[in-house]
């Protein structure tokens, strides 16, 4: 396991993943949710969060960690970044990788990290890393995952 400096040890229990306090799969937990391709903004997705979390989940995500600094940050700067519409032009051979840091992502991006992403789904980071996996983009694991970071990166 390349890049795993020690074991993490949590000195908090995790809530217990049968808790409401995770999101469960069940039937009325999915029927509330709305269908990913009917999600069209980050504010859809701001939406579904608020309706779908408990109220302590969607006050610890929602408070981008209290100052908000980094969140008013991000939002000033999508505003400024205008893109310029190609209407009918030919994507079929469209290529989004990039080169982070000298090596190649399937794209210009990352999954930057995330704390206790388990609140929000039982399978949290380790979920993250199946989908950076299966993509080919990188994912930078948070100190303060849901399960170990020798699990994680297991994964």
């Amino acid at each position: 396991m390349d890049g795993v400096m020690g074991i993490f040890k949590m000195t908090a229990k995790r809530d217990n993943p049968s808790s409401p306090e995770i999101s469960s799969s069940s039937s009325a937990a999915a029927a509330s949710k709305p269908r990913l391709e009917t999600i069209l903004s980050a504010n859809d997705f701001t939406k579904a969060a608020e309706q779908n979390f408990s109220p302590r989940t969607w006050a610890f995500y929602s408070s981008a960690a209290t100052d908000l600094v980094t969140d008013k940050n991000n939002r000033e700067l999508v505003r400024r970044i205008m893109f310029r519409p190609r209407i009918l032009r030919n994507v079929d051979r469209a290529d989004t990788s990039r080169k982070i840091l000298g090596s190649k992502s399937a794209a210009p991006f990352f999954i930057s990290p995330t704390a206790l992403a388990g609140l929000a789904h039982a399978d949290g980071e380790l979920a993250l890393r199946r989908a950076a996996a299966n993509e080919n983009i990188f994912q930078c694991v948070s100190f303060y995952t849901s399960p170990c970071v020798r699990r994680s990166c297991e994964s």
